[in-house]
């Protein structure tokens, strides 16, 4: 488990915080984006292991793609 990447991509700085300490203190390397887009940066930068994407961001459509 030590050393999987977790990218966290959510609008609620909140959420990211509460789940970047919940993930970080069980071993994971976890990076957070607070916009779709930001995410998006984020991952040409490096694949993470696993995404945790909040789909009712202004910038994800109905069915979890991102927008224009």
């Amino acid at each position: 488990m030590e050393g999987n990447k977790i990218l966290i991509i959510d609008d609620s700085n909140t959420n990211i915080v509460i789940l970047e300490s919940l993930l970080k203190k069980n071993g994971y390397d976890v990076s957070s984006a607070l916009s779709a887009m930001e995410g998006l940066k984020s991952i040409e930068n490096g694949k993470p292991d696993l995404i945790y994407l909040d789909f009712l961001m202004p910038e994800i459509d109905i069915d979890g793609r991102l927008q224009n």
